[in-house]
């Protein structure tokens, strides 16, 4: 996808993880900092982690910014069994992501 040039401040994050505190969070930041949804980009994994999945995923979806797919998104995309992330069976990671 080509979203032209621009020549003014770009917010790119990723990896909101269901956070809808940070998520909501970095949006106001956003506003503040007066950079629109069409100068935004997340770069994927909405859905990994943390409490709120439904809530994070409408908020960036409602929002009007520019999403690409995580790593996540496209292990349920494939109905995968875990994220493909390589995570050492018995660490954090692995614990978290189930």
């Amino acid at each position: 996808m080509h979203i032209g040039t621009i020549e003014t401040p770009v917010l790119v994050f990723g990896g909101p993880y269901r956070n809808l505190g940070a998520t909501q969070a970095l949006l106001d930041r956003a506003v503040a900092l007066d950079i629109p949804p069409e100068r935004m980009i997340c770069a994927g994994d909405t859905v990994a982690y943390c409490a709120e999945p439904e809530a994070t995923t409408d908020v960036i979806r409602t929002s009007g910014m520019h999403v690409v797919m995580g790593n996540c998104e496209e292990s349920l995309s494939e109905d995968a069994d875990d994220c493909g992330c390589g995570f050492t069976e018995g660490s954090v990671c692995d614990t978290l992501s189930t």
